[in-house]
């Protein structure tokens, strides 16, 4: 049974842990942070691209609208067959190329941005990371640099993935759980004093930073990875909830389908080194790095309380055994996790997913299941780019 009491002390402690952060990300805050000034130093707006000739011209008119004269806009055209190099340029961009087929991934293709600007001299104080399918929000690229540029640390902006068609449930669960993920959690952590994970896109390094770390990664969840790495280093990583980046999903089934698996299998793998971090953190009373590890090793949040659903049933049964203490606990703490998910869904997520569309959660959870399955028999492992819906 003392196994048992670990798994249901783990699943009680992480479910308050989680209710905790999605009701302080609910909290109103009466902070400003917004900062339109133009009183930031110079910035390096980072774009790696691997074959988005069809859309990256509308990232980089997003930048120049919010770059200044001393900014610049570098594109990385990563391994491309198409004209991504030549549309970068015409859209005003400065584009390297970049090709090897044996180091693959968005991870090498910043890396090899950054020592482009090293080994050329080019004055900077940060690089921001844009993904070459996002947009940023009006005068979030100066409210960004000031805050990552005022503590000299890594900023991560609030990115947001949107469904392009508001019919489509699936997406629109997508774009719910996606809120949940980048931004009432981040917003909780926040308020915690915790570090944000790095979240792919929208993603400021001060010079320093990059000095110190690579961004060089095949791995297909790289910004998790390094976020958890500079924690681990003891920089911290802080969530500007006020400077906006986003993106839409593809509608197409083979672009959805791939990106899901490659986040998700990609979460997971990460998932299983974290206990020997949150163990690091613990040795050295270093609780950033603690709960930084600890919210990584939370699984994907319909895994998650498909899971905490599973331990409720298995705590019944424990309990003819040895009492109802855990299962009054899984109980109570799953209730309340239950009833934090539906206050972000009444304050942010009626919008997105109206109440006639919740039926559609049970084919979404459902169709999950395969995406866990092939978790064990076909693992993503390597970074495959998402298909367009215009391709």
């Amino acid at each position: 049974m003392i196994l048992l009491d670990i798994i249901f002390f783990v699943v009680a402690f992480v479910s308050a842990f989680l209710s905790l952060q999605l009701f302080l990300g609910l909290r109103n805050s009466n902070s400003v942070e917004v900062n339109n000034s133009n009183n930031t130093l110079p910035c390096v707006v980072l774009i790696p691209a691997h074959n988005e000739a069809l859309g990256i011209a509308k990232t980089i008119m997003s930048a120049r609208k919010e770059v200044k004269e001393s900014d610049l806009i570098l594109v990385v055209a990563d391994n491309c067959s198409d004209s991504t190099a030549a549309v970068s340029r015409d859209a005003g961009a400065i584009c390297i190329e970049r090709t090897n087929l044996e180091l693959v991934g968005k991870g090498h293709a910043l890396q090899y941005g950054v020592d482009y600007l090293t080994e050329n001299d080019v004055e900077f104080a940060t690089v921001v990371v844009m993904d070459a399918d996002c947009l940023f929000g009006e005068g979030s690229l100066h409210t960004l640099l000031n805050a990552s540029q005022t503590k000299n640390c890594v900023a991560q902006a609030l990115y947001l993935m949107r469904s392009p068609n508001k019919g489509n449930i699936k997406l629109n669960i997508s774009e719910f759980t996606w809120l949940i993920k980048n931004w009432v959690r981040p917003l909780g952590q926040k308020r915690l004093g915790i570090s944000c994970h790095l979240q792919g896109s929208g993603m400021a390094f001060p010079k320093s930073v990059l000095n110190k770390y690579s961004l060089a990664s095949s791995s297909i969840v790289e910004d998790l990875e390094l976020g958890l790495h500079i924690v681990q280093g003891g920089e911290e990583v802080t969530f500007v909830p006020h400077a906006l980046v986003t993106s839409e999903f593809p509608e197409n089934n083979e672009g959805l389908e791939n990106q899901r698996k490659r986040w998700e299998h990609g979460h997971l793998s990460v998932v299983k080194k974290m206990p020997s971090m949150m163990l690091q953190g613990l040795k050295q009373l270093n609780f950033r790095l603690f709960f930084q590890a600890l919210d990584a090793a939370i699984p994907p949040t319909i895994m998650w309380i498909i899971f905490t659903i599973l331990t409720l049933v298995v705590s019944f049964i424990a309990a003819i055994f040895d009492g109802f203490y855990w299962s009054t606990v899984i109980g109570l703490c799953i209730s309340v996790f239950a009833f934090a998910i539906v206050c972000v869904w009444f304050k942010y997520g009626k919008k997105i997913l109206p109440p006639a569309q919740l039926k559609g959660m049970i084919p979404f959870v459902l169709s999950k299941f395969s995406i866990y399955r092939t978790f064990i028999s076909n693992r993503e492992k390597n970074w495959v780019r998402t298909k367009r819906d215009n391709e």
